[in-house]
């Protein structure tokens, strides 16, 4: 059958665009296909990143609990310090008042020798019976090599260091048989 005329004409236009809505699907076909294609690879990449990310959070686990270990030592060293350093503190106060205690007792001996002044000096008694001793020992020696002065003088020496004994354990002696 042909068509003549202006059916002719209608079937022609209708071909055409039965022709473009046929080269339409095909285009529209083509995009399904490659959308498709791309939303594989997608989902693809979203499963490798997903496997990626649980093998990571897996490998991080044994860190992420060592980390977290050592902020918990941290924490408690920090504590132990802060007390050390309070104890530490403390015990600075305390042997600073020691020192004042000590310095105000020294000013005070300070203040109770200086009327002594250079006419005096301020011996150990251990050092004075150490001193007798040397004394008598020399006095002896000069004697019997024939040096009576020198020894008469070591005898003055020895003399005038037990007065000095004798006069420092007087005032002991003397409290002691009050007591008694």
């Amino acid at each position: 059958m042909i068509a003549t005329g202006q059916s002719a004409g209608y079937l022609r236009h209708a071909a055409g665009l039965i022709e473009q809505l046929v080269g339409r699907i095909g285009e529209t076909e083509a995009l399904l296909q490659q959308q498709t294609r791309e939303t594989e690879s997608s989902r693809a990449a979203t499963r490798e990143a997903e496997a990626e990310a649980r093998s990571l959070r897996e490998d991080a686990a044994p860190q992420q609990r060592a980390l977290t270990a050592l902020q918990d030592r941290l924490a408690s060293a920090e504590t132990e310090f802060a007390a050390e350093r309070a104890r530490l503190l403390e015990r600075i106060a305390r042997a600073e008042g020691r020192v004042a205690e000590a310095d105000g007792e020294l000013r005070r001996l300070r203040g109770q020798l200086a009327p002594l002044g250079r006419s005096h000096a301020v011996v150990a008694v251990e050092t004075l019976r150490l001193l007798r001793g040397q004394f008598d020992a020399l006095a002896q020696d000069l004697q019997r090599g024939g040096d009576l002065v020198s020894g008469a003088m070591c005898q003055v020496g020895i003399c005038t260091i037990d007065q000095t004994l004798a006069a420092r354990s007087a005032p002991r002696l003397a409290a002691a048989r009050e007591r008694a």
